[in-house]
């Protein structure tokens, strides 16, 4: 008697890679996301922090890396540090250029009022304990960071023969205001303005 033992066929995994851009500095094919919700926060993290859930009911979170501010129409990049450092205003520029988060190729520097604009959605109370910065990430956003950040607006301080440009920068843990040359350093926080979908300019 001869017996014939058949093993099932082994099961083949497959992987399918989608090479797309994750940070808005590559131009591959978009992946379709559900939109984001900020995790619920942590009861330790966000303890004393008031007006959490109200600063979010504030802000839409996209789900393609990008935050609308209902109150204003600017649309904000979900990651207050992009470039994973503080830079010279030669390189915020160069940024400026070249992002393309979200699939939108119009970010720019923000402007002093602007950034005042998202500053003023943190409750004053938080900015008088220095806390702006963790409230912002409560929120939703990422990697706010407890220093000066880059504006586009701008001075030109006179001098003997020479003239000195200095730009506007924010603290956004407790709403300090400082000035900074182009070869000081900062951090980067790009915004675009997102009014009715008009200005929206999707990569092709």
């Amino acid at each position: 008697l001869t017996l014939k033992v058949v093993f099932p066929m082994q099961a083949t995994a497959r992987c399918i890679c989608i090479v797309g851009s994750a940070d808005g500095l590559n131009t591959g094919d978009k992946v379709r996301r559900t939109p984001y919700e900020p995790q619920k926060t942590q009861p330790e993290r966000s303890a004393g922090l008031p007006g959490i859930e109200k600063g979010r009911a504030l802000f839409r979170f996209n789900g393609d890396g990008t935050v609308t501010q209902n109150n204003s129409g600017l649309m904000w990049t979900m990651d207050a540090n992009a470039l994973s450092s503080d830079v010279d205003y030669s390189d915020a520029r160069d940024f400026e250029e070249k992002c393309s988060i979200g699939g939108y190729r119009n970010w720019r520097i923000p402007t002093k009022q602007e950034l005042e604009i998202l500053l003023n959605t943190i409750p004053r109370e938080v900015l008088e304990k220095g806390k702006g910065a963790e409230w912002l990430t409560a929120v939703g956003f990422r990697n706010v960071q407890s220093d000066m950040y880059w504006s586009s607006t701008y001075q030109h301080i006179p001098g003997i023969g020479t003239s000195t440009t200095r730009y506007s920068q924010l603290l956004f843990t407790n709403g300090e205001n400082g000035t900074g040359t182009e070869v000081a350093s900062a951090f980067l926080w790009l915004v675009r303005t997102a009014v009715g979908g008009a200005e929206r300019k999707k990569l092709n």
